[in-house]
């Protein structure tokens, strides 16, 4: 059970970071098209979005359940393991919600 919380922390921690570096990559994007900047910001800002890139490229976390900390069986819009949704719609916290396969 501990395993499972680190990785929910883990999942979590990740997450934000991914957060903060589309929030990076979404400034340094405008500072480059803004006609009204200067050349050599427009420069810099080139240069710290390729860093950004090359450093994020191999990076990509796997999904697990908010939850159980399960690895598989993740729903994309839920964040949550088949088990627990199939858990919650039993007890009827999830309304209008249909999936393919139970």
């Amino acid at each position: 059970m501990k395993q499972n919380i680190r990785d929910i922390v883990k999942y979590k921690y990740s997450k934000k970071n991914e957060l903060k570096k589309e929030l990076k990559k979404k400034i340094l994007k405008s500072i480059i098209q803004n006609n009204n900047v200067q050349q050599v910001y427009k420069i810099f800002a080139q240069f710290k979005l390729e860093l950004l890139n090359k450093n994020n490229k191999f990076n990509r976390n796997k999904k697990i359940c908010l939850l159980l900390g399960r690895k598989a069986g993740i729903n994309k819009k839920l964040n949550l393991s088949r088990h627990q949704i199939k858990q919650f719609n039993i007890l009827g916290k999830i309304q209008n919600l249909k999936i393919k396969s139970w």
